[in-house]
């Protein structure tokens, strides 16, 4: 699929290329469903990964995923403070920013947290948006994210759905960028 409709590309600039590669598949012994979801560059960009998403999801009510008790340990001690996070009786959040060297931002995720509004539906944008965009990317530092969303139980512990998304965010606004200019000089 590819978003760009504008009348005035050329045809090529819109047609459709492998955007998303899902991937599921059902452990009945271990009672989880593992889905991931892959997102590609168009050929353009040379259809380079910039998002894997991991999904785990418990099969029934006797199945669960471990505890957010022992995951926020787990995170601290691989990455320190989340940037951003939440934690309410049935969901929890936690969010880390990197910079261009895979390291932690340091401001506390200030540098970054423009950019995550202004890239939605970023194939939808005009030209001189996408450019701003990037401009921003390349200002920030930002070179991507990692973002854990927990579902729980009543009990505001019990992690019975987790959703991973990884994602360089310095890909994407370079590919629609080349998508939007195609054929330009």
């Amino acid at each position: 699929m590819n978003n760009r409709k504008d009348p005035k590309l050329p045809t090529f600039a819109k047609a459709p290329y492998l955007q998303t590669i899902h991937i599921t598949h059902v452990d009945e012994r271990e009672g989880v469903r593992r889905s991931y979801s892959l997102a590609l560059a168009s050929p353009l960009s040379g259809s380079r990964l910039y998002s894997v998403v991991l999904e785990l999801e418990a099969l029934g009510p006797s199945n669960d995923l471990g505890s957010v008790i022992t995951v926020a340990p787990y995170l601290y001690g691989m990455w320190g403070d989340a940037h951003r996070g939440s934690h309410k009786r049935d969901r929890a959040r936690f969010t880390y920013l990197f910079d261009w060297q895979g390291q932690l931002v340091r401001d506390n995720g200030a540098s970054c947290a423009p950019l995550f509004p202004a890239m939605v539906r970023l194939d939808e944008k005009t030209p001189d948006e996408v450019i701003q965009v990037l401009a921003m990317v390349d200002s920030s530092g930002c070179g991507g994210s990692k973002d854990l969303h927990l579902r729980l139980r009543d009990d505001g512990t019990t992690i019975i759905g987790s959703r991973f998304y990884n994602s360089d965010v310095t890909i994407n606004p370079r590919d629609v960028l080349k998508r939007v200019r195609y054929g330009q000089p």
